[in-house]
C-alpha cells in the first residue's frame, strides 16, 4: 500500500495527512534507518525499533512504551508509571553493551480518565508519558508514528510487536529486545474468548498459539508498515496465559485515541498516519463456536482479559503451561513488584 506523502514548505518532510505541518526540527516519524527486515526472527537487531522505550524500576525492567515525539512516550495505564521510573531509549540489551541508549526523567503522567471502568478493567488503557528534557533522535531513537481515528484493521493484516518480556509464561525477561510478526484477529472473533472487549481494543495473534507478547510486554508497541512508515496501531494491555491457542493478545486501540493524545501532548505533537485495509473484513459476519469449558472451573464462560504488563515477547514454539496458567495466568503483561524485588535479590547474588 503506498504512503501518501507531501512536502511542507520547502523541506523534505512528511506531512501526516491527519496532522498538518510539524516542527522543522522534528524528522518524519516512523522512520527506522536500520530496519531492513521483510519477515522477523527472534532477537532484534541495533536500531530495528528506535521507539521501543523500556519503563525502569531501580534499573529493572518493567514495563515497554513507545516514543512517539521528541518529548512524549506512549505507554498502558495498567503499568501504573510513576516520577521515580526512568524511561531508556535506544536499547538493545538488558545486560548491554548499549552504546546508543539515553535515560530520561519522568516529569509528567497522564492517564486517560476513563481507564478502569469498574465493567472493564482493562478499557482505556493508556497512559501519557512526559519526559524531562526533549530526546535528540538518531539512527537509533526515532518516534513512531500512530495509526488515526479513520484508520481500519481487518482480521489478517500483519503487525510486528517487540519488547522486552518473557519469552513463555511466567518465565526470564528477555535479555535482548524481542520482535514478532501476528495476524490481527478481528472483534468478533476476539470476543468469543473474551466477552468484554470492546472498541477500544484490537486483538492479534494466531488461532493456534505460539506466538505472542506476555509478561513485561506491556505498555509496547503493535506496528504496521504503510510503505516506508511505521504506524503503532496497539499498545500491549491484556491476554489469558501467553500465546495460548485461540486466545489471541489483546491491545489497546490507538485509532480510537487521537484527539485525546493530540490534547495532552501541546506543542511537541506526534505524527498520525492513516492506515486504510482493503477489501473485506471477514470477521464482520464471525460466529462464535461452542469452546468446552472445564468442569473445575468455577466461573468457566467468563473469560476475562487479564493484564499484560509485562514486555512481549515473540515466541515460536508453544509455551508450556500448566492448566492453572491457562485458566488464571498472569492476564496483566507487566512485571509486578514481587518479580521485581525477585529480579533484584537474584541479581545482588550474582546469577544475573
Amino acid at each position: 500500500m503506498s504512503l501518501y506523502q507531501f512536502l511542507c514548505g520547502s523541506a523534505v518532510m512528511i506531512i501526516l495527512l491527519s496532522n498538518g505541518c510539524h516542527s522543522q526540527q522534528q524528522p518524519a516519524c516512523g522512520q527506522a534507518p536500520n530496519n531492513l527486515r521483510i519477515v522477523g526472527g527472534q532477537n532484534a537487531a541495533a536500531g530495528t525499533w528506535p521507539w521501543v522505550a523500556s519503563i525502569q524500576v531501580n534499573g529493572m525492567h518493567h514495563c515497554g512504551g513507545s516514543l512517539i515525539s521528541d518529548m512524549w512516550v506512549l505507554t498502558a495505564a495498567h503499568c501504573n508509571p510513576d516520577r521515580d521510573m526512568m524511561v531508556v531509549l535506544g536499547l538493545e540489551s538488558m545486560s548491554g553493551p548499549n552504546l546508543n541508549n539515553v535515560s530520561k526523567a519522568i516529569d509528567k503522567i497522564i492517564v486517560h480518565p476513563a481507564y478502569g471502568d469498574i465493567f472493564n478493567e482493562f478499557d482505556n488503557d493508556m497512559a501519557l508519558l512526559k519526559l524531562s528534557s526533549p530526546v535528540n533522535f538518531t539512527n537509533y531513537i526515532q518516534p513512531v508514528c500512530l495509526a488515526s481515528a479513520d484508520s481500519t484493521f481487518y482480521t489478517g493484516v500483519r503487525s510486528w510487536v517487540v519488547g522486552f518480556g518473557t519469552t513463555s509464561s511466567d518465565g526470564p525477561l528477555a535479555d535482548t529486545l524481542q520482535e514478532v510478526r501476528v495476524p490481527v484477529v478481528g472483534n468478533n472473533e476476539c470476543t468469543c474468548a473474551y466477552h468484554t472487549l470492546t472498541d477500544n481494543m484490537i486483538c492479534a495473534g494466531f488461532r493456534s498459539g505460539g506466538k505472542d507478547s506476555c509478561q513485561g510486554d506491556s505498555g509496547g508497541p503493535m506496528m504496521i508498515k504503510k510503505g516506508s512508515v511505521w504506524v503503532q496501531n496497539g499498545v500491549v494491555s491484556f491476554g489469558r496465559g501467553c500465546a495460548l491457542p485461540k486466545f489471541p493478545g489483546g491491545y489497546t486501540r490507538v485509532s480510537q485515541y487521537e484527539d485525546w493524545i493530540t490534547n495532552h501532548t501541546g506543542s511537541s505533537k506526534p505524527g498520525f498516519v492513516d492506515y486504510i485495509s482493503q477489501g473485506v473484513d471477514s470477521d464482520l459476519n464471525f460466529v462464535c463456536q461452542a469452546i468446552p469449558t472445564p468442569t473445575d472451573h468455577p466461573y468457566p464462560t467468563t473469560h476475562y482479559p487479564f493484564p499484560t504488563t509485562q514486555h512481549p515477547f515473540p515466541t515460536t514454539q508453544h509455551p508450556h503451561t500448566t492448566d492453572d496458567d491457562s485458566l488464571f495466568g498472569s492476564g496483566e503483561r507487566v512485571i509486578s513488584s514481587l518479580g521485581l524485588l525477585l529480579m533484584s535479590l537474584y541479581a545482588l547474588d550474582g546469577g544475573i
